[in-house]
């Protein structure tokens, strides 16, 4: 569990670094960031949704899927993020 949250941490980091340097000279940085801040909720309350039935559900078939959507969002975000540094485990 301790890799997970220093994988999600370095993901974390990277990102924001990513984002202030391409928001750097962008006219409208403000309205920018309030879109991704909605955005970046929107997403966080539909991922716990998933963590939650991955984690807590007692269907063990659904338990299952919800681990593998995880892990294949978590995947799609590294390739396009930062390409093949790899990340936790």
């Amino acid at each position: 569990m301790q890799g997970d949250t220093e994988a999600a941490a370095m993901r974390r980091d990277l990102f924001a670094a990513m984002l202030a340097a391409a928001l750097h000279d962008a006219p409208d940085q403000n309205q920018i960031k309030r879109q991704l801040i909605s955005f970046r909720i929107a997403r966080k309350h539909a991922a716990s949704g998933l963590l939650d039935t991955a984690r807590f559900g007692t269907d063990p078939r659904r338990s299952r899927i919800a681990l593998g959507v995880i892990s294949q969002q978590l995947s799609a975000c590294d390739r396009l993020v930062i390409g093949r540094i790899p990340l936790g485990a």
